[in-house]
């Protein structure tokens, strides 16, 4: 009569494990040493785990069976002792079954390259109405809200909110001199979502940086024709350099994403991933200044920003983009 015949590996440090067919059915097997007892234990389970018996593994000699299975299957379990096997007759040896393989580890986020370079990062989470606008960038920047500033539910890029701004008095303010974007390159990106004003008649700034109170400046936003600008100027107060966009590029009441690169001696402007402007870049000086998001310096009325902006990155001495690219479809990285 065929029969399974599996050779047994004592170890006491690990256990010795096979399949074998009781009944016409799969089990498990697993011997197991017990260090008190000084001996091995059979253990049977079902494929799902259940413990079907478990008793001391007794040799059988050459001419005697000594049944590990009775009282539980009509099969037989034998263990020889002469072959140090296990025998069970009437059936083909089986292997036990490989363990699955553990499931591989995910694979690590994707970070920014340039995180060292980043000043700011404003995703504009927070509860609705709330006065807390946190930088996410490792240099922690403190951001003050003015006026009516907060971050709000009504409209969110990603996440649950952004950062909403509406008209004269409400803006955000920070003092760091490492937001002033003073030589070098540098890339000032992020998403708005532009609201019409009836008194919207100028520019209405989503990101400002000063060399000084009134001179010496680098500013994006949006003109009342719906055209993008992205425009330097020297600490004199002149030698202003603008790349812009013609009238209606920029719609209302939609989540666009702009950036404003400098290159070297150029200028880029791009709307949502389209280069669709540049300049020669103003000359500038390294003075200390500060930075503003949502109003002009010296701005009034006409300066202001109306609506949302989230995910707004600013990255220091690194051009971000020079061609046409993809714009983001998640929030940032955090590191």
């Amino acid at each position: 009569m065929a029969q399974q015949i599996t050779p047994f590996t004592p170890s006491d440090s690990a256990n010795f494990e096979f399949q074998a067919s009781l009944d016409g059915s799969p089990y498990n097997c697993i011997c197991t040493f017990n260090a008190y007892g000084q001996r091995y234990y059979l253990n049977v389970y079902d494929l799902v785990g259940n413990l079907i018996f478990a008793r001391p593994v007794i040799a059988s000699p050459t001419f005697y069976n000594v049944d590990l299975a009775a009282g539980y299957f009509d099969t037989s379990i034998i263990y020889r002792e002469a072959s140090q096997s296990f025998e069970i007759p009437g059936i083909a040896a089986l292997p036990f079954p490989a363990r699955p393989a553990a499931p591989p580890a995910p694979a690590p986020a994707s970070g920014d390259p340039y995180w060292a370079n980043v000043v700011l990062l404003l995703h504009g989470q927070g509860t609705n109405g709330g006065g807390t606008f946190t930088d996410s960038s490792s240099f922690n920047q403190t951001v003050i809200g003015y006026g009516a500033a907060e971050t709000s539910t009504a409209e969110a890029k990603f996440g649950e909110s952004s950062i909403y701004l509406y008209g004269p008095g409400n803006y955000l303010d920070s003092t760091a001199s490492s937001l002033n974007l003073e030589g070098g390159d540098y890339t000032v990106e992020g998403w708005v979502f532009m609201q019409h004003d009836a008194g919207f008649t100028d520019l209405a700034i989503m990101y400002s940086s000063f060399l000084d109170q009134s001179l010496g400046r680098t500013n994006i936003g949006v003109y009342a024709t719906e055209a993008l600008v992205a425009s330097e100027q020297d600490h004199d107060g002149d030698n202003l350099s603008q790349a812009q966009t013609g009238p209606g590029a920029l719609s209302f009441n939609t989540w666009h994403f702009i950036a404003e690169v400098k290159f070297g001696t150029t200028l880029y402007l791009f709307l949502d991933g389209v280069l669709v402007g540049t300049a020669p870049s103003a000359v500038r000086s390294n003075w200390a200044g500060y930075a503003r998001i949502g109003r002009h310096a010296s701005g009034g009325f006409d300066d202001s920003f109306y609506g949302y902006i989230a995910e707004l990155r600013v990255t220091q001495g690194v051009a971000r983009y020079t061609a046409n690219f993809n714009p983001p479809t998640a929030p940032f990285p955090n590191f």
